[in-house]
């Protein structure tokens, strides 16, 4: 009991916290090129959570933050700052602290991934975020679509702070089900400060949503859909997620580990294999107006010495 009443006086602390962090996606963006394949190495003396913001951000008042207009492949419009398939990714390599990428309506799928090391395993992604204060923002009819023949994740944020917006990303795979390499996420965060609203997360292998390290999401109008895990939480995670829909994942729709915290509102969890809101170990989930039913394993399920609060409560998962 008194670690789980740490866990919820941490809980109130990082929510407080997290309500500086907020803040609104910004404008539009789009570019073309062809990226290679690579490793991105670890940052020497980079700060977990965004912690190298104030430096980023001081250089970023030195100069004009830009717009990169970034174009699919089919676009014809002449003001494109990039434009095809690995348009995205080198729009990102590009941008500097402030800057952001507008992305012009259309299909985008990858041609090429990085692969971004973290603790004794490999993320590989589409689009890779490192060490940089951006925004990434669609306009309406935005979609990153996964490559069936080249099995990765869509986007990885690293030791960055980021806002994410007006995106549809679907259909990313594994190669292998269980190994070394982190393919087939959606949005996987890691040590960063992300605001995410208005995205949609469909038909992916493995976790839609991901929250890892010292990372705290701020999240709005998420939809994660038909996909197997739906948001998954570790180590000292923190997440706030507002008028979101779980809905028709192959495995548990929100699930948090370690220390770490979720507070949901007005959102709804329906119709996923396993469990709705899943806790173990010393992590804790909050969930405010949210509507949490149908999951075929139980609505909750808390284990250890976790912690599930409701308002109103729902029953919790029977014992096995």
């Amino acid at each position: 009991m008194a670690a789980i009443a740490a866990t919820l006086a941490a809980a109130a602390s990082i929510a407080t916290a997290s309500a500086a962090v907020v803040g609104t996606a910004a404008a539009s963006i789009t570019t073309a090129g062809t990226a290679v394949a690579s490793t991105v190495a670890p940052k020497a003396g980079a700060v977990g959570g965004g912690g190298s913001s104030a430096a980023k951000g001081s250089a970023a008042r030195q100069r004009e933050a830009r717009t990169w207009t970034v174009c699919p492949a089919s676009a014809t419009a002449s003001d494109c700052d990039f434009k095809g398939d690995q348009s995205i990714p080198d729009a990102v390599a590009r941008a500097n602290n402030g800057d952001t990428i507008q992305l012009r309506a259309g299909r985008y799928t990858p041609r090429a991934y990085l692969d971004v090391p973290f603790r004794d395993l490999v993320v590989r992604a589409f689009v890779v975020i490192d060490d940089k204060d951006i925004s990434l923002v669609g306009e309406r009819g935005v979609v990153i679509a996964g490559n069936d023949k080249m099995p990765m994740s869509a986007i990885v944020v690293r030791n960055a702070d980021v806002n994410i917006g007006h995106l549809e990303i679907t259909g990313f795979n594994y190669e292998i089900e269980e190994d070394k390499i982190y393919d087939g996420h959606g949005i996987f965060v890691i040590d960063s400060k992300a605001r995410i609203d208005d995205v949609t997360i469909s038909k992916f292998q493995k976790m839609g949503l991901s929250g890892r390290g010292d990372t705290q999401l701020d999240v709005s109008n998420l939809r994660v859909l038909d996909g197997h895990v739906g948001v998954w939480l570790h180590e000292t995670a923190y997440l706030r997620l507002r008028n979101a829909l779980v809905r028709g994942n192959d495995s548990s729709a929100i699930t948090a580990y370690d220390s770490s915290v979720a507070h949901i509102s007005g959102s709804t969890v329906e119709g996923n294999a396993r469990y709705g809101l899943y806790a173990n170990q010393q992590a804790a989930v909050f969930a405010s107006n949210t509507k949490v039913a149908g999951n075929k394993l139980g609505d909750v399920n808390a284990l250890a010495e976790s912690h599930i609060r409701q308002d109103p409560p729902v029953a919790a998962a029977p014992a096995n």
